[in-house]
């Protein structure tokens, strides 16, 4: 069975999302705070150190995973649209909404990679997921964590959306201890025909489990506070 199909059931709206449960995950960060410079970071050999500065342009490889999209997270998603135009001069389109979770996003697209705008969705107001208690305490839009691409997970989570056209996408994420996250698109393609909005050109985080990005290119790594920055086009997303 492959993982882009038509839709069978009329009860799936053409922007639901369903998922499987993962009500503890600790998806956003705390508010932001100013860190002092990480005092360690993660090498995890030579040619590891390397891999991290070597950034997003060309094709990412990796025998563990490659970055497949950036997450903006903010309260309101037309506040996080605007936030996302204003400094990359690019309009994020409307994605969908995370039926059941409380939440619905807009996407734009970094090259191979994407950005996810995240938000509340104010049609689902009873619903309690943790998630989205933390998103609709952000009122100031922030990039909040990453989601690594990533094949055969350990714990897989799984997850579909039935797109515009009515074609049901199939995936599964993976979370981790951290608001990091690992996706497998298995035979869904990821999002495309997004507006461009750039490539990743840095992007740096801070975090107590530097393991779980060991292999990852593209990200400078430190031990220490979870904090993730990110620029595009070296634009600072702050």
């Amino acid at each position: 069975m492959t993982g882009t199909k038509r839709a069978r059931s009329a009860h799936m709206t053409p922007q639901a999302v369903r998922c499987a449960d993962a009500s503890d995950h600790p998806f956003v960060a705390p508010a932001t705070r100013q860190l002092r410079p990480p005092p360690k970071l993660f090498r995890a050999a030579p040619a590891r150190a390397r891999q991290l500065r070597n950034g997003h342009s060309g094709r990412v490889e990796s025998r563990v995973g490659s970055v497949d999209h950036l997450v903006v997270g903010c309260a309101d998603l037309d506040a996080g649209v605007r936030w996302i135009a204003e400094r990359l001069s690019a309009t994020p389109v409307f994605g969908g909404v995370h039926d059941g979770r409380g939440t619905r996003n807009a996407l734009l697209g970094l090259g191979q990679q994407y950005l996810e705008v995240l938000a509340v969705d104010p049609d689902q107001p009873e619903t309690r997921f943790p998630l989205r208690e933390l998103l609709k305490d952000l009122i100031e839009p922030r990039v909040v964590t990453v989601a690594i691409a990533k094949r055969n997970l350990d714990k897989p989570v799984p997850m579909s959306r039935v797109r515009s056209d009515g074609v049901l996408l199939e995936w599964s994420v993976e979370f981790t201890s951290t608001p990091v996250f690992f996706i497998d698109w298995k035979d869904s393609p990821q999002p495309t025909s997004l507006p461009d909005g750039g490539r990743i050109t840095s992007l740096s985080i801070s975090t107590p489990d530097p393991g779980a990005l060991a292999g990852v290119n593209g990200v400078e790594v430190h031990e220490g506070p979870w904090h993730i920055e990110a620029s595009i086009n070296g634009t600072p997303l702050i």
